[in-house]
């Protein structure tokens, strides 16, 4: 019995034991399957983070890589579409430039029998192109023809720069002569240009020309063939050249301001005071064989001064011309000299800085043997980004009858113009016409 008990007490210690023994062994199992489990979790988060800053690092020098691109210009717009090099030897700038205007024209009981005339007009449409390639900068600008629509090359120069102050320019351009035409017509104040500008400024010409700049002089002079040999009306082959020579300069001096504010003709917030002085002359000998030359031979001396002043939203500017022709003849018969003479005045004011701006403006030009005039024009401009984008309206008076000029050896345009608004009526006493206007440059 004694025995019997023995062993029983031995196998329960023993399957106790054993019990307890499985039951270590599944709770140390247990525990090491969850350690295993925690060191494979650390393990995927640390390939999650390792690719994760791979990733960063990767956007990081992408970003990095088209910040320096964008840097260097590669691409954009700052104004103006452009296009440029990462070493910026190379830039390619594009803009656009559109007018469209209405038009009402008022004549004093018409000679034609219709006293007024009445429409739109697409004044301009331009594409303009330009940049540089190393020490060599050039333009080119294509334009609408606003009868016939067809697109006609306007103009192209080439600029090579020989050092810090000189560049020479080749090509079609205009002639430096005159303050007025030199400022583009999308930074005018008035609608259009004035009708005594149109009448003494010699416009496109193909030729030479070297130009000289430092900071308080701008001077350029040019060899060409002649006054507007280079307009898209004008046979430009060298047979055709309106003068046998042509010889142009102007100098434009700086004495306060910085040269952007002599780009346009308004007096805009935050600028510092400005006066600037200009003048120019045009002299040729004309052919009169050549298309679109000068009914007469001659020579033709031109001569301009002219000066702008802004301060505080006022802007005021004003011009003389002249016109000397001499040696005039057809054929045997000898013709008298002629001399004309012009004036332009004009003034403009914000009455809101940047936003809304008053204008008036008054010319007179007298033409030898033919006839002279006095021209008001007035109006106001309704900014929306400077000249980018604006509003314009002006009415011109002319005070007596409007005549056409052919036969006074002009340099300039003899005709009255309908890119400016008027119409030629010889024989009543005044005219008006009112201009609207909404442009677009981008």
């Amino acid at each position: 019995m004694y025995t019997y008990a023995k062993s029983l007490i031995l196998a329960s210690a023993l399957l106790t034991t054993t019990t307890n023994a499985d039951t270590e062994l599944q709770s140390l199992q247990a525990r090491l399957d969850k350690l295993e489990a925690q060191q494979n979790q650390q393990a995927q988060h640390q390939a999650r983070t390792q690719a994760f800053t791979q990733l960063v690092d990767e956007v990081l020098a992408d970003i990095d890589n088209r910040s320096a691109h964008l840097a260097a210009g590669a691409a954009g717009h700052n104004g103006n579409f452009f296009l440029q090099s990462e070493d910026t030897s190379n830039l390619l700038i594009i803009k656009g430039h559109v007018q469209v205007r209405y038009i009402l024209n008022s004549k004093n009981n018409a000679a034609s029998g219709e006293d007024e005339e009445a429409g739109f007009q697409l004044r301009r449409a331009k594409i303009k192109v330009s940049g540089k390639k190393s020490n060599t900068a050039y333009k080119l600008s294509l334009a609408a023809n606003r009868d016939t629509s067809n697109i006609d090359l306007e103009e192209f120069a080439l600029k090579i720069k020989l050092n810090d102050n000189l560049t020479f320019i080749i090509g079609r351009d205009k002639i430096p002569f005159n303050l007025e035409a030199k400022t583009s017509a999308s930074k005018q104040v008035a609608v259009e240009r004035s009708r005594v500008n149109a009448i003494f400024e010699p416009g496109r010409a193909e030729g030479v020309s070297l130009q000289y700049k430092n900071n308080d002089l701008h001077a350029v002079i040019l060899l060409s063939d002649g006054a507007k040999s280079g307009e898209i009306s004008t046979s430009k082959d060298f047979q055709n050249n309106t003068a046998d020579i042509a010889i142009s300069a102007r100098a434009t001096y700086k004495i306060m301001g910085n040269w952007k504010q002599a780009a346009d003709q308004s007096a805009w917030e935050g600028q510092d005071k400005s006066l600037f002085i200009g003048a120019g002359f045009h002299f040729q000998d004309s052919n009169p064989l050549a298309s679109g030359a000068p009914l007469s031979n001659g020579n033709t001396l031109s001569y301009t001064l002219d000066a702008a002043y802004k301060h505080n939203g006022l802007a005021l500017t004003g011009a003389l011309y002249g016109q000397t022709i001499t040696d005039r003849h057809t054929g045997p018969t000898d013709l008298s000299d002629l001399n004309h003479y012009g004036a332009t005045s004009q003034a403009a004011y914000f009455i809101d800085p940047n936003s809304k701006e008053i204008f008036i403006r008054v010319e007179s030009y007298d033409i030898q043997g033919a006839a002279n005039n006095v021209l008001w024009t007035t109006g106001f401009n309704l900014y929306q980004k400077k000249h980018a984008a604006k509003f314009s309206a002006d009415i011109v008076w002319a005070v007596q009858p409007l005549t056409t000029f052919t036969t006074h050896n002009l340099v300039g345009s003899g005709s009255t113009s309908s890119g400016l608004g008027l119409m030629q009526d010889n024989n009543q006493d005044n005219q008006t016409a009112l201009r609207l206007q909404y442009q677009l440059l981008f």
